[in-house]
Protein backbone atom coordinates (compact mmCIF):
# COMPACT_ATOMS: atom_id res chain seq x y z
CA UNK A 1 0.00 0.00 0.00
CA UNK A 2 2.77 2.42 0.91
CA UNK A 3 4.71 1.67 -2.26
CA UNK A 4 1.68 2.39 -4.45
CA UNK A 5 0.70 5.51 -2.49
CA UNK A 6 4.25 6.86 -2.68
CA UNK A 7 4.13 6.30 -6.44
CA UNK A 8 1.07 8.57 -6.56
CA UNK A 9 -1.74 6.01 -6.68
CA UNK A 10 -4.85 6.68 -4.63
CA UNK A 11 -4.92 3.75 -2.22
CA UNK A 12 -7.70 2.60 0.10
CA UNK A 13 -5.97 0.49 2.73
CA UNK A 14 -8.33 -1.66 4.76
CA UNK A 15 -8.06 -3.82 7.83
CA UNK A 16 -9.73 -4.86 11.06
CA UNK A 17 -7.26 -3.22 13.43
CA UNK A 18 -7.96 0.53 13.79
CA UNK A 19 -4.65 1.15 15.58
CA UNK A 20 -2.70 -0.49 12.74
CA UNK A 21 -4.65 1.55 10.19
CA UNK A 22 -3.92 4.75 12.10
CA UNK A 23 -0.20 3.88 12.19
CA UNK A 24 -0.24 3.22 8.45
CA UNK A 25 -2.00 6.53 7.80
CA UNK A 26 0.64 8.34 9.87
CA UNK A 27 3.45 6.63 7.94
CA UNK A 28 1.73 7.49 4.65
CA UNK A 29 1.21 11.18 5.53
CA UNK A 30 1.43 13.32 2.43
CA UNK A 31 0.44 10.50 0.09
CA UNK A 32 -2.98 9.71 -1.42
CA UNK A 33 -3.49 6.77 0.97
CA UNK A 34 -6.81 6.52 2.83
CA UNK A 35 -7.79 3.95 5.41
CA UNK A 36 -11.03 2.31 6.45
CA UNK A 37 -12.01 -0.63 8.57
CA UNK A 38 -12.96 -3.89 6.84
CA UNK A 39 -13.44 -7.42 8.13
CA UNK A 40 -13.56 -9.74 5.10
CA UNK A 41 -15.36 -12.39 7.18
CA UNK A 42 -18.32 -10.06 7.85
CA UNK A 43 -20.78 -9.38 5.01
CA UNK A 44 -22.02 -6.16 6.65
CA UNK A 45 -18.45 -4.87 7.01
CA UNK A 46 -17.81 -5.64 3.33
CA UNK A 47 -20.98 -3.78 2.31
CA UNK A 48 -20.05 -0.76 4.46
CA UNK A 49 -16.53 -0.61 3.03
CA UNK A 50 -17.84 -0.92 -0.52
CA UNK A 51 -20.33 1.89 0.04
CA UNK A 52 -17.71 4.12 1.66
CA UNK A 53 -15.20 3.62 -1.16
CA UNK A 54 -17.97 4.27 -3.69
CA UNK A 55 -18.83 7.49 -1.82
CA UNK A 56 -15.21 8.64 -1.68
CA UNK A 57 -14.78 7.95 -5.39
CA UNK A 58 -18.00 9.87 -6.06
CA UNK A 59 -19.51 6.94 -7.93
CA UNK A 60 -16.47 6.18 -10.08
CA UNK A 61 -14.98 2.71 -10.20
CA UNK A 62 -11.52 1.93 -8.85
CA UNK A 63 -8.84 1.28 -11.46
CA UNK A 64 -7.46 -1.72 -9.57
CA UNK A 65 -8.14 -3.83 -6.50
CA UNK A 66 -5.45 -5.72 -4.61
CA UNK A 67 -6.88 -8.16 -2.08
CA UNK A 68 -4.29 -9.30 0.42
CA UNK A 69 -6.65 -10.59 3.10
CA UNK A 70 -6.03 -13.74 5.03
CA UNK A 71 -8.34 -15.90 7.08
CA UNK A 72 -7.53 -18.70 9.46
CA UNK A 73 -9.06 -20.53 12.38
Amino acid sequence: ALHLARAGWRVFATGRNRAALDALAAEAAGTPLETLELDVTDADSIARAKAEIHRRLRGASPDAIVNNAGYSQ
